[in-house]
């Protein structure tokens, strides 16, 4: 079910990566980080191969180009431009370029997948954009990231202003203390 962000005008597949987006904006206006960006940039990882084969028709020999692999890319979820302070100690900010102001890639994963497929094609992708770019995308799950960090205000609380069960130990960016 995908899910329209009336704030931004984005729409998210799913629940989690509109919970990071409200981490996204939170941690921006906290200022933690400069900016972020939702499925920006795509790294092109493989051309299209193909090959040329000889069909035979009836009366003549026409040559026609097949395609033996597809063209592949991979787009993360976020980009985190600039983190600062305290936030570049959490592991989700792990790098692999050391420039002074980096972008950070984040991919969401949800906390239960039930047969591991996306995962597994993320980690083959995330070794990949590693391999050929230089640069790290992190997996994130939101649930868990928020332990971590701090659980977005429009996340923890309901509608009613009661705080939700799974985010009632989870600190809100005001609590942290961190200075930027």
């Amino acid at each position: 079910m995908k899910i329209h962000c009336n704030c931004c005008g984005i729409t998210y597949p799913n629940d989690d990566e509109l919970a990071f987006h409200f981490w996204c904006v939170e941690a921006k206006n906290a200022g933690h980080i400069r900016d972020w960006r939702y499925q920006s940039p795509t790294f092109p990882l493989s051309e299209k191969r193909t090959r040329t084969v000889e069909k035979r028709m009836k009366t003549k020999t026409k040559t026609v180009e097949r395609v033996v692999l597809r063209k592949h890319s991979y787009t993360p979820d976020f980009t985190i431009i600039g983190p600062r302070g305290n936030i570049c100690t959490l592991p989700e900010f792990a790098e692999i370029n050391h420039s002074p102001y980096p972008d950070h890639y984040i991919d969401v994963k949800p906390k239960f997948e039930p047969h591991h497929a996306r995962t597994e094609v993320f980690r083959i992708n995330q070794k990949w954009v590693a391999s050929k770019y230089d640069v790290l995308v992190n997996s994130v799950v939101p649930s868990e990231f928020f332990s971590r960090a701090w659980v977005p205000e429009k996340i923890a609380f309901k509608k009613n202003g009661g705080r939700r069960k799974p985010y009632a130990g989870c600190r809100l960016v005001d609590e942290m203390g961190w200075r930027v």
